[in-house]
């Protein structure tokens, strides 16, 4: 991650990491779809979640700091990190309360309204 955002450019590592992460709960979604459910899916899915997911926390507070102005860049980086663990406190509660029912529902994919 500290590689890609040094030698090749911070928007574009951002948005690389953004969209593993979103591949991955794709691939939640649809293996939940096509009743694909196995462990392997699970731990590939999980696997490139995990990784992708860190490096978007990991770019999150530098890249804050390069786009606000020099005055508010402590502001803004501590509102970025505070609204990352939020995010994850937040989705934590909602997983615990039994709001997602399935892998497809929490991933955002469509629900067939089977429970687990």
């Amino acid at each position: 991650m500290v590689w890609l955002y040094h030698h090749w450019s911070s928007v574009k590592s951002l948005a690389l990491f953004v969209t593993l992460t979103a591949v991955s709960l794709i691939l939640f979604a649809v293996a939940d779809f096509l009743d694909a459910v196995t462990a392997r899916t699970i731990v590939i899915s999980t696997a490139i979640l995990l990784i992708s997911s860190s490096g978007v926390i990991a770019m999150l507070i530098p890249y804050a700091a390069e786009i606000y102005p020099a005055h508010h860049r402590g502001v803004g980086s501590g509102l970025i990190a505070g609204s990352t663990k939020l995010g994850c406190i937040v989705g934590a509660l909602l997983g615990v309360g039994g709001l997602f029912h399935n892998m497809g529902q929490a991933s955002g994919g469509h629900s067939r309204g089977v429970c687990s």
